[in-house]
C-alpha cells in the first residue's frame, strides 16, 4: 500500500511538472511572436491617404482662345468661359488684362494681377509663366510687337499666355490689339490682391 501510495505522488509531480513546462515553453513562444513583428508592414489606410494627398496637383488642362480684338477701355477675365472682350464700366469687377490708351498713351494693364513681358529667347509655356517673377501691372505698346508673350497671372489662381497677333490697321476707324490667350486655370494658389508677397 505505501508502495503505491509513493507511485501516485511521483506520477502527480511529473505531471505538475510537465504542466509547468507547457506554459512556460508557450508564454516563450508568445514573446518570440511579438519579438518577430515587421515593422515594415504596410502603412494603415489613413498613412496611404495621406501620403497620396501630399502629391502635387496634376497641371491643368490649358484652354485656348484665338483671335481675340480687345478695344479701348475693353478688358478680359480669364474666369470667364469663353474669354472674350466686356466693356470696362464703374460697376465691373477688376479686369484680368486691359486695354488703355491715354491720349495716345497705349498700354495692355491688369488690376487684378501681375504681368511678364518675356524675352525674345523665352518660350511661353506653363513652367515659365509659373516662374518668373519680373512682375509689372502695366505694359507700354512700345515695348511690345507682334509675336511678343506676355504672362499674366491673376490673384485668382488663375495663369494666362497672352500672344501679340497684331494691331489695328491705321485705316480701321476701331483701336484695338489682336491676340491669342491661352489659360490655366487654377494653376496657382489663390492670393489676397494685397499679398506683397506676388
Amino acid at each position: 500500500m505505501a508502495a503505491a501510495l509513493v507511485v501516485f505522488a511521483a506520477g502527480v509531480t511529473a505531471a505538475a511538472y510537465v504542466m509547468r513546462d507547457d506554459d512556460s515553453s508557450r508564454a516563450g513562444n508568445s514573446a518570440e511572436d511579438r519579438a518577430g513583428v515587421d515593422d515594415s508592414s504596410p502603412a494603415s489606410p489613413d498613412s496611404v491617404e495621406e501620403s497620396e494627398e501630399g502629391q502635387p496637383v496634376p497641371n491643368p488642362t490649358p484652354v485656348d482662345y484665338k483671335g481675340i480684338n480687345l478695344a479701348d477701355d475693353y478688358h478680359l477675365n480669364f474666369a470667364s468661359d469663353p474669354v472674350e472682350p466686356a466693356e470696362d464700366d464703374r460697376d465691373s469687377s477688376n479686369p484680368d488684362l486691359g486695354y488703355s490708351n491715354s491720349f495716345g498713351d497705349k498700354s495692355l494693364t491688369t488690376s487684378e494681377g501681375k504681368m511678364v513681358l518675356l524675352n525674345n529667347a523665352q518660350k511661353g509655356s506653363l513652367d515659365t509663366c509659373r516662374s518668373e517673377t519680373r512682375f509689372t501691372t502695366a505694359i507700354d505698346f512700345e515695348r511690345i510687337s507682334k509675336g511678343s508673350q506676355i504672362c499674366v497671372r491673376t490673384y485668382s489662381g488663375h495663369l494666362a499666355l497672352v500672344t501679340v497677333k497684331g494691331f489695328a490697321p491705321r485705316s480701321d476707324p476701331s483701336d484695338y490689339v489682336s491676340l491669342d490667350v491661352r489659360v490655366w486655370r487654377n494653376a496657382l494658389e489663390a492670393q489676397e490682391s494685397d499679398d506683397d508677397g506676388w
